[in-house]
């Protein structure tokens, strides 16, 4: 009986052997439908094998199993490469800062009135605001800023404006601007509305693209464009001392819907930004561009 059962064991021993052997000969594995079509491919054929490996693909012909080609994809490193750059070039544009800007200057009597109630409402409250706040020779609207690497780049600046001041004059707001209530940015910046005008967003991009034309950076713009008139513009010193990051609004309350007057666009002056001058006298000027019609 032992003999007999392992002469079994042996005999379906041998008979597994012999059936893997003939797998792996073609003989036993593919149904007879399979065999044809393998049969009737074309020498042209090819199937296409996705690897494990995700930076090649392996096209295979059927037709001579030996030739097995690698097509290279875009490799992980080249891909990571260019991400870097592209996001080292848009942190290079973030960290360019305008040093001049265009601006209307604040010439109307009755505006500046208003405005300096403002001023002088909070900085007696808060004195340590009186030295952020912006004196009346200094009230602007910023139309839009730019960035010159020196004087040369700055006068090719207002050359260009200077250049298109017919295109500048037919955009330029007919109406004046006027200004009602105040609001603040970030905390730190405390500035009166200028009531939205869609001609207002217009002229300020009309600035930006003359600039980029002549090659001449233009940071520090919003889009879309906001149009405010400054008053008091804190730094991180002053939150500090404060202990606050906003001026407290109880100070703002009573100007939140005043109307403080208008202000005619007349002239585009062209500033540097970090000017010498005293803060009761206006920006240092590049120059300055009449917007009067030629009639």
């Amino acid at each position: 009986l032992t003999v007999l059962t392992s002469l079994v064991v042996w005999t379906k021993l041998l008979s597994s052997a012999l059936t893997r052997k003939m797998a792996t000969s073609g003989q036993v594995g593919g149904s007879d439908e399979e065999s044809q079509v393998m049969g009737n491919s074309s020498d042209s054929e090819k199937v296409t094998i996705a690897p494990s490996d995700p930076s090649a693909a392996v096209k295979m012909d059927f037709t001579n199993p030996s030739e097995v080609t690698d097509i290279p994809a875009k490799s992980p490193q080249v891909v990571n490469a260019r991400k870097k750059k592209k996001k080292k070039n848009k942190s290079s544009e973030l960290h360019l800062h305008p040093n001049y800007f265009v601006c209307q200057r604040i010439t109307n009597s009755t505006l500046l009135t208003g405005l300096n109630r403002v001023i002088e409402h909070v900085c007696s409250e808060e004195k340590l605001y009186a030295r952020f706040a912006y004196t009346s020779a200094r009230l602007h609207l910023t139309w839009c800023t730019f960035r010159a690497t020196d004087q040369i780049e700055a006068e090719r600046a207002l050359a260009c404006l200077q250049a298109a001041r017919t295109d500048l004059c037919q955009l330029a707001p007919r109406e004046p601007l006027r200004v009602e209530g105040v609001g603040q940015f970030s905390g730190h910046l405390l500035y009166a509305f200028v009531i939205p005008d869609p001609t207002l967003a217009a002229f300020s991009e009309k600035m930006q693209a003359l600039l980029q034309a002549e090659g001449i950076a233009t940071p520090g713009n919003h889009n879309p464009f906001i149009p405010h008139l400054t008053l008091i513009k804190r730094n991180p010193k002053a939150k500090r001392t404060l202990k606050s990051n906003s001026i407290d609004a109880d100070l703002l309350a009573g100007f939140q819907e005043t109307y403080f007057g208008e202000q005619v666009v007349d002239v585009l002056d062209v500033c540097v930004m970090r000017s010498t001058r005293k803060k009761d006298e206006f920006y240092e000027l590049v120059g300055s561009i009449l917007l009067k019609s030629d009639s």
